[in-house]
């Protein structure tokens, strides 16, 4: 996580090409990265609340969870 606002740079290059106006963006926070097996492979997880314009123009409040591996992202669920 980064010192300054907890934030994962892969995760960030994600919101940066997947929301409408990533510009209007307000992050409410985001979890500390934790270690996390699925079956016996591990993965670094993460997850971020974020306040965003939907297609619409209306702000949203939205949740996306992240895991990563070798500073990469893997899969991420909204």
């Amino acid at each position: 996580n980064s010192a300054y606002d907890g934030n994962v740079t892969p995760a960030q290059e994600y919101l940066k090409l997947a929301l409408n106006d990533y510009d209007s963006s307000e992050y409410l926070g985001w979890t500390n990265v934790q270690k996390t097996y699925v079956g016996k492979e591990p993965y670094w997880k993460t997850t971020v609340r974020l306040r965003a314009k939907n297609a619409f123009g209306a702000f949203v409040v939205n949740q996306y969870t992240f895991l990563n591996r070798n500073n990469e992202l893997v899969t991420v669920e909204q």
